[in-house]
């Protein structure tokens, strides 16, 4: 198990998942999002962070990252300012969410959720998204049927 830790944190894997994210910008530069050679490592590094934060593993490499690049880059709420950071808390938002709904969401069904929350009911505010709409979202998921289906997500 250590020798599978050792590849999962090694620099090769790093490298490939901050070129992974890297390579977004051909996509993102006609919504004027662009990351640095930087950014994305650093994006790369807060993906193994996050991971591990929330006792995750992720074979699919930056594959997650990547989806929410992609399908966040037309928010109206992300501009050039905060793209960086904002990219930032949904990668931990996200493994956050899949911990506490007990992965009964796809990667993708999730990250479309979050979207259309974070540029709805949150208007942006990462902190609406992370502290009250995903915990009714697991909330919900955890007790479906029990609760009151119309309380909004």
């Amino acid at each position: 198990m250590s020798s599978f830790l050792t590849f999962y944190e090694s620099p090769s894997l790093l490298a490939s998942n901050s070129k992974t994210i890297f390579d977004c910008n051909q996509f993102t530069k006609a919504h004027n999002l662009i990351l640095s050679p930087e950014e994305a490592g650093e994006l790369a590094l807060v993906q193994q962070k996050s991971l591990k934060e929330h006792g995750r593993i992720d074979l699919s490499g930056a594959m997650i990252p990547k989806k929410i690049i992609t399908v966040f880059s037309e928010s109206p709420y992300l501009t050039p300012e905060n793209y960086f950071e904002t990219v930032t808390e949904l990668i931990d938002i996200f493994y956050a969410c899949q911990t506490e709904t007990l992965e009964k969401f796809g990667d993708l069904e999730l990250i479309n959720i979050m979207k259309n929350l974070f540029d709805t009911i949150c208007q942006g505010s990462l902190e609406l998204l992370k502290d009250r709409t995903l915990y009714r979202l697991a909330r919900k998921s955890h007790f479906s049927g029990m609760i009151d289906e119309n309380d909004d997500c």
